[in-house]
């Protein structure tokens, strides 16, 4: 059971305005076996935790969090460019079976389509 999620949270500073902007986030989830004092307001998680494990006495499942920020150049107007950039024009490939798949069983269904409506004409 992952019961602690580690949130990478990367931002900018805007010289300028002098504000601050979010411009990536990911999400890892753990399973820790949380003791009485591992995890407190001021003191970072310990890594070396064993995976948690559901008993079947289990009342109370511990959940956590941690947070890591990390200064990024990348500016707030080029955020998405590192998931829509095509950098390598082997990676844009046109799939030409998928196309002519995609026709052909819209011709197929228009053709039934139409035998239907001609039965209905003459019956």
């Amino acid at each position: 059971m992952n019961n602690h999620l580690s949130f990478h949270i990367k931002y900018y500073q805007d010289k300028e305005t002098k504000k601050y902007y979010i411009v990536g986030a990911g999400v890892i989830p753990a399973s820790i076996d949380h003791t009485s004092d591992s995890c407190s307001k001021d003191k970072l998680l310990p890594s070396n935790l064993p995976k948690f494990s559901l008993k079947p006495n289990t009342k109370i499942i511990p959940w956590s969090y941690s947070v890591d920020w990390e200064e990024s150049e990348t500016k707030w107007g080029s955020r998405w460019d590192a998931y829509l950039h095509i950098s390598d024009p082997k990676e844009y490939q046109v799939h030409w079976f998928s196309i002519f798949n995609s026709f052909a069983v819209v011709l197929f269904l228009t053709g039934v389509a139409g035998m239907i409506s001609i039965s209905f004409y003459f019956f």
